[in-house]
């Protein structure tokens, strides 16, 4: 799934600008986030199994961040949630890839294909 959202432009970073933050600001965020996530979950029949954290990544020279989780819903298979969101100037792009742990083998290779193949126009000033 992909989401486009417009900001009011320079409220947010630009996708090609490189993103520093510490190891403390980033474990701040992954546990913030955590946080809501094992709250707000059981609100639609979810439960976080595993928190997988918070990291930045570089994809085809934009910058952004990836959080990764396990969630499960109901008696279902748990299913593993890959979430990545780029600040763009303008607006935030954010991409969330999501399949079934237990076909990792299945579907792993061809999702980070695709994440791989993201592309960003960088917005103008």
């Amino acid at each position: 799934m992909v989401k486009t959202e417009t900001v009011v432009p320079g409220t947010v970073g630009r996708i090609d600008s490189e993103i520093t933050a510490t190891a403390g600001e980033l474990r701040e965020l992954s546990e913030l986030l955590e946080s809501e996530m094992r709250t707000g979950f059981p609100k639609y029949g979810l439960k976080l199994i595993r928190w997988l954290g918070v990291e930045i990544v570089k994809i085809n020279g934009s910058y952004g961040l990836k959080t990764s989780y396990l969630r499960q819903g109901g008696s279902n298979p748990p299913v593993l949630v890959e979430q990545y969101h780029f600040e763009n100037h303008d607006r935030t792009h954010t991409v969330t890839v999501s399949y079934r742990y237990e076909d990792a083998d299945v579907w792993k290779p061809a999702i980070d294909t695709v994440v791989d193949s993201l592309r960003f126009l960088v917005r103008p000033n």
